[in-house]
């Protein structure tokens, strides 16, 4: 197991967060003895994978087991540029329950500037803090779309298609994507025989995100 374990590198950790409470002590201890040896014996070094999945996973992991200790860092990851890693987040707090309920508080205030209510439950404090998030993170989205629009009418496609992937990344569903599409072909076709495997990432994105009809074949082409 322990062979395995290795070759899965950090796509075990999360697994063996829920293994330290294991009814039986001595797969517990084990468990504990492995995140140690692997380096990732508290929250605050088991977050540092850079792989998004194996952080979601780590991160819904201190949930199923609420972890008082891990609940400060959970919640920083709340607000997350990565949706993957952000709603496991918001998934881990929501199993945490009660547990978090301080660090909600202590994120609220910081993210709102004024303390929330006494009588808020975590429920409400948890729906509080995530729409406050939402908001300034799609304010954020707005303000790097115009960014690139601004690029893409001056023809620095480079500086555009940065900026658009940003947008993507924070907002993997934001409501203007399709107008990023016709941006994307222009990239491709502009780079294309200096950088094919770029070029080809943006057309695939620009296929993915495009609503024109009209548009779509060219793209494909």
């Amino acid at each position: 197991t322990q062979l395995q374990l290795e070759k899965l590198g950090d796509r075990a950790v999360a697994g063996l967060i829920e293994a330290r409470r294991h009814r039986a002590e001595e797969v517990a201890r084990w468990a504990r003895r492995r995140l140690d040896v692997l380096g990732r014996a508290i929250p605050g070094e088991a977050v540092q994978v850079r792989d998004a999945e194996a952080l979601a996973d780590v991160l819904r992991a201190y949930g199923r087991v609420r972890d008082p200790d891990a609940a400060r860092i959970v919640v920083s990851f709340a607000n997350s540029e990565r949706a993957q890693v952000r709603e496991a987040a918001r998934q881990a707090i929501t199993l945490m329950g009660e547990v978090g309920t301080w660090q909600l508080r202590d994120a609220y205030e910081d993210t709102v500037g004024k303390r929330a209510p006494r009588d808020w439950s975590w429920q409400r404090l948890a729906r509080e803090l995530f729409a406050a998030y939402d908001r300034l993170r799609l304010s954020r989205v707005h303000e790097l779309f115009e960014q690139g629009r601004a690029a893409e009418a001056r023809g620095d496609l480079a500086e555009m298609r940065r900026v658009y992937d940003m947008v993507l990344t924070r907002s993997p569903l934001f409501e203007r994507r399709g107008e990023m599409a016709a941006g994307y072909l222009a990239y491709a076709s502009r780079f294309a025989d200096e950088d094919a495997a770029s070029a080809a990432a943006a057309l695939d994105r620009a296929a993915r995100i495009t609503e024109d009809t009209a548009l779509r074949p060219r793209i494909e082409s």
